[in-house]
């Protein structure tokens, strides 16, 4: 897949609220996440283990149905 391949499916499963679908398929086992600050406990995080732990602590900060969106990527020349 090239870049506007990869962005248009993780768009399209974040989209679906498939997170782990897009972690699983598209995320690099070593991938390294740096967040603004560390209102998720770390502001760094390294491995795909990592990543989804930090997802599902996301997840349960919220009650009820959670609505999300994600606009059309845009992948630069």
């Amino acid at each position: 897949m090239n870049t506007k391949e990869i962005a248009d499916k993780l768009v399209a499963l974040c989209r679906e609220g498939k997170y782990k679908e897009a972690h699983d398929s598209l995320y690099d086992s070593n991938i390294f996440s740096v967040e603004m600050d560390d209102s998720m406990g770390q502001r760094e995080s390294r491995g795909i283990d990592a990543i989804q732990s930090k997802g599902e602590g996301w997840a349960k900060m919220f009650r009820g149905p959670v609505n999300s969106w994600a606009d059309e990527p845009i992948v630069s020349g």
